[in-house]
């Protein structure tokens, strides 16, 4: 989770949460997923604006530091952010360069794009135009 008041990240990343190192999903994983969505989040929130990069260092090291072979590499990102880091360039560089590195290694960004409001629509064009490789 990015973006939390907690931590807990091989890299000790502020505000970053893995929630589940990387491994075959199970029942119990489905039912403590599902379980967040029905209580408080434990992990809580802050509203900086954080370096997104880090959230994509944090999931490079994951792929690196993860012992089950992998066919597929994705980060499946949820978000109804579009613009992060929207006032600090060094940050948005460095997360595009990120994303492209991610990409070099195999390691596919899906985006599952969320709305803040029906008045408040994401524009992919905003940020992640340069992260995310569309196939076609």
């Amino acid at each position: 989770f990015y973006g939390s008041e907690k931590k807990k990240n091989l890299n000790d990343f502020e505000n970053i949460y893995v929630f589940f190192e990387l491994d075959t999903p199970d029942a119990q994983k489905i039912l403590d997923l599902e379980n967040l969505l029905d209580g408080e989040f434990p992990y809580g929130h802050v509203a900086a604006d954080l370096p997104f990069s880090d959230a994509l260092w944090t999931c490079s090291t994951m792929f690196s530091n993860c012992p089950i072979k992998v066919a597929h590499k994705r980060i499946f990102l949820f978000t109804n952010e579009d613009n992060p880091n929207a006032d600090q360039i060094n940050s948005r560089d460095q997360s595009i360069q990120r994303a492209k590195d991610l990409t070099e290694l195999g390691i596919d960004i899906e985006l599952f794009s969320m709305n803040k409001s029906e008045d408040n629509k994401f524009d992919f064009t905003l940020f992640y135009k340069d992260i995310i490789t569309i196939p076609g």
